[in-house]
């Protein structure tokens, strides 16, 4: 059985640079990770003698678990995390030789069984490390049911050891849209850490896709186009450029994972500032990740210079020609064409107007524009000393955002306009665009 790394560090707590946080992550994690339908083994359990531990209500150790509730994440999979806290002192006490082993076995009702583990060299840990806690975040993409779980970490050196056991209900979707997305999915699917930014996006050692099958009454040609530029007011931002992709690129994947019996999918990934395609794949039903991920690799993503700040109309300008370009290309006979947009918010500041003519409704031929986006959280305000008290409303987390310079180019050109602020929210739009294809 091929065997993948699993479990990732969380940058441990207290006084810890940038550099010292990456230290850890790069060279002092190491895992093994499997996951089928009928559940995994891992090797590193059967040579710790794990199966003679027995839970214990107290610890001799300094360490804590915490099992926060499943959520939906943006790949549409349910998923829940462990995470292990060791406080520093524990591992300098046992500073040398060895590893302290952090194990997790899942169990489903049926009795399958998934393990995973992650480990930290004794003998490379920084001088400072009893000032500080640290963190190992176990995640995995889980079905609807009961679990059982049991974490244990473990001293390899003398297998001292301790095992925590809890149990753990994972709800279905509440009013699913997509009540069979996950038929066939394994019960547990460990997901493998990455080395960071792009790969954080898309998940490129999960291959499994949901259930998903789109079909319509005609052939079906789908073209997926990616807005990979931040809005005007953001353009330059790193982080504005890693939010919005967190959101789009597994909405990418997702819509790309669909199965289109009767057609094609296709790919494009627009970079507005250059005014160029910066990736494209004609046969997208497997994206080519380690060709598109190098987009996001280039030292320059995310940054512009004065000219292109001085001609934002042309970005609007070029989004509009590719966008029209693709749904006016050449269809064959008794064939569809559906093209969906996906892109983060999108203003632009220049006044220069875009003009372009509608084209004529065309019943083969159908645009979505998706808009993902974070919530915006409103904060408590903190009154100042001798200030009268304020009253202290709500926090708003659906705030609606008015129409963005993309969305208005879209709306000209005949296409049906989607604001994702969650990922309940975006598989209620999946489920109603696959349902408008359906009748096309």
């Amino acid at each position: 059985m091929s065997r993948q790394r699993t479990g990732v560090f969380d940058i441990p707590r207290g006084r810890c640079t940038a550099a010292v946080a990456i230290f850890w992550l790069l060279t002092q994690a190491s895992t093994a990770f499997g996951a089928v339908s009928a559940g995994a083994r891992d090797p590193v359990f059967e040579r710790l003698q794990f199966h003679r531990w027995a839970p214990s209500t107290q610890s001799h150790m300094k360490w804590s678990v915490e099992v926060p509730p499943a959520e939906l994440s943006t790949h549409q999979r349910l998923m829940f995390r462990v995470v292990t806290k060791i406080d520093g002192r524990e591992l300098e006490k046992r500073r040398g030789e060895g590893e302290l082993v952090a194990l997790l076995q899942v169990t489903d009702s049926s009795g399958h069984v998934w393990q995973n583990h992650t480990s930290i060299d004794l003998s490379t840990l920084q001088p400072d490390v009893r000032n500080r806690e640290f963190q190992i975040t176990h995640y995995a993409f889980v079905q609807p049911g009961d679990y059982s779980l049991s974490i244990a970490l473990c001293d390899s050196r003398n297998l001292d050891h301790n095992v925590i056991a809890r149990k753990i209900h994972v709800d279905p979707v509440k009013n699913d849209p997509l009540p069979h997305a996950f038929d066939g999915l394994p019960p547990v699917e460990f997901v493998p850490p990455t080395e960071g930014n792009p790969d954080v996006w898309f998940i490129p050692d999960i291959e499994s896709s949901l259930n998903l099958t789109l079909r319509s009454q005609r052939r079906l040609e789908l073209q997926v186009i990616v807005n990979t530029t931040p809005s005007q007011r953001s353009l330059g931002s790193g982080s504005t450029l890693r939010r919005n992709m967190s959101l789009v690129i597994p909405a990418m994947k997702l819509l790309t994972g669909i199965q289109v019996p009767n057609g094609s999918t296709g790919l494009s990934l627009l970079d507005l500032e250059r005014h160029q395609i910066s990736f494209q794949q004609p046969n997208a039903s497997r994206p080519d990740w380690a060709a598109m991920s190098k987009v996001f690799g280039s030292s320059n993503t995310g940054m512009v210079d004065v000219r292109t700040l001085a001609n934002e109309w042309k970005m609007r300008a070029f989004f509009l020609d590719q966008i029209s370009r693709t749904l006016q290309a050449p269809l064959q006979a008794e064939t569809v064409r559906v093209v969906i947009v996906l892109s983060g918010p999108a203003f632009f500041e220049d006044p220069n107007t875009v003009v372009s003519d509608t084209p004529s409704v065309d019943s083969a031929r159908h645009l979505y524009y998706v808009r993902l986006r974070t919530p915006p959280v409103r904060y408590p305000r903190r009154n100042r000393p001798g200030m009268r008290p304020t009253i202290q409303r709500p926090l708003v987390l659906d705030t609606p955002m008015p129409p963005d310079d993309l969305e208005k180019l879209a709306i000209g050109l005949n296409g049906k306009i989607f604001d994702a602020t969650s990922t309940e929210q975006f598989r209620r739009i999946l489920a109603t665009i696959l349902h408008q294809i359906s009748l096309y």
